[in-house]
């Protein structure tokens, strides 16, 4: 080692002060923002990588970025994945006071995005239904879900509704299926009398594309009334593709060639069956999912539900009494002493309109002397039945205080039992 006089070493050289980027990056921030929200989403994300370059924490551009990124999106390149790296490392460096809005507002834009890759898949599939496409859109939703999973599968991000979502795939993989389904009739539908056996084929290989966006969304809906829809457009698909064949030109018209042997039939069948039995297996769950789920509410909720419990006891008991009640009020109206005149009144006089109706032509001096008998007895109903309809509305003025509660309680008991019965 080297040593020197005995003078002092040199000072080291001052570190260079730290540079200041805020104002920089509050105006990229700003500029990026103004940008996003003229839907310029490639100069929002280049403000944004501006802002990271000087900042590479800032939550703000990342999730710019991230929003970015995956409206620019094509089916050639979705960016959806990069959108959720973005928005993963936005949420990491938020601010707490800020997590919860950052949480709302990525949820929000991983839907927004996700359901629009969704629809251009399906419009794609509705305009040209083959195998191809439709595997895309399958790879595409797959994909999606696999972000959904990784990203949003996280505790942090419980509130997001992923039902909802789910269900919105279901829903447009059908919506999807039908509008291919309309396009390959179209193109080679069975009402082309003169269609070729190359023609046919193309029919049942688009048919069979639909059907396999179908099978798949039934595990996405969550309504027994979508499963319901779903399972009975696969039918109609499945039954046409059964029934369908090709033609050929023969003497003069076009006559019957090809079309599906008797086992290959059968393996459509089965299909159905198959596909009905799962839509019964679906609605099943949503049945039992939704037992447990309102079986676990009550069990956190007993004191609310031992005091429905008790009022519904109650109240049964009231609509008992009221009923009772009110059925010895009509069966009173029946026997009064009016009700009881006017039915032997009644009575005689169809007594007398049998004995008229069986005398034969010529008995014309028989018939006059019955029908003054009936007249007689019309008559001397008269006064009596006005009598009995004042007497009747007595007692029905008697029983309204009691038919009115009887309908309270009843709309009550209504309500209690769609309380317990409600989807929690």
């Amino acid at each position: 080692m080297m040593t020197g006089g005995g003078g002092t070493a040199p000072a080291a050289p001052a570190a260079p002060a730290p540079q200041n980027n805020t104002a920089q990056i509050e105006n990229y921030i700003k500029m990026a923002k103004s940008a996003a929200d003229a839907t310029n989403n490639k100069e929002a994300e280049n403000y944004a990588n501006r802002v990271l370059e000087l900042d590479p924490d800032n939550a703000e551009a990342w999730l710019i970025k991230g929003k970015a990124a995956g409206w620019q999106s094509s089916l050639a390149n979705i960016r959806l994945g990069e959108s959720v790296e973005c928005w993963k490392k936005a949420y990491a460096n938020a601010d707490d006071e800020n997590k919860e809005e950052y949480k709302v507002l990525i949820q929000s834009e991983f839907v927004s995005i996700a359901k629009a890759l969704i629809m251009k898949r399906g419009e794609l599939f509705t305009d040209n239904p083959t195998k191809d496409n439709g595997s895309s859109m399958i790879g595409t939703i797959t994909q999606i879900i696999t972000w959904n999973i990784d990203f949003f599968g996280d505790a942090r991000f419980f509130l997001y509704d992923t039902d909802t979502f789910f269900h919105f795939i279901g829903e447009r993989l059908n919506m999807t299926a039908v509008g291919g389904s309309n396009t390959a009739d179209k193109n080679f539908g069975n009402d082309r009398s003169h269609r070729t056996k190359y023609a046919w084929e193309r029919f049942m290989d688009q048919y069979d594309a639909c059907m396999t966006l179908l099978e798949l969304a039934i595990g996405y809906v969550n309504t027994e009334a979508m499963v319901d829809r779903i399972v009975s457009n696969y039918k109609v698909l499945q039954q046409a593709v059964i029934d369908s064949c090709s033609y050929t030109y023969s003497n003069g018209g076009y006559v019957k060639d090809y079309s599906l042997t008797n086992e290959s039939k059968n393996v459509r069948k089965n299909r159905i069956n198959s596909v009905e039995n799962k839509g019964r297996e679906r609605k099943q769950k949503f049945r039992e999912d939704k037992t447990k789920k309102r079986d676990a509410y009550w069990a956190e909720h007993k004191e609310e539900k031992e005091k429905l419990d008790a009022e519904m006891t109650e109240l049964q008991g009231k609509k008992a009494d009221l009923t009772a009640k009110i059925k010895a009020g009509e069966e009173e109206k029946e026997s009064l002493p009016s009700a009881l005149k006017s039915k032997e009144i009644k009575d005689a006089t169809n007594r007398l309109k049998v004995q008229m109706d069986n005398l034969g032509l010529f008995k014309g001096k028989e018939k006059k002397a019955l029908q003054e008998q009936i007249a007689a007895k019309e008559k001397e109903l008269e006064p009596i039945e006005a009598s009995l309809q004042e007497e009747r509305k007595a007692v029905d003025m008697k029983l309204a205080p009691a038919k009115e509660e009887l309908a309270t309680v009843e709309k009550r008991i209504g309500e209690i039992q769609a309380e317990f019965e409600k989807d929690r």
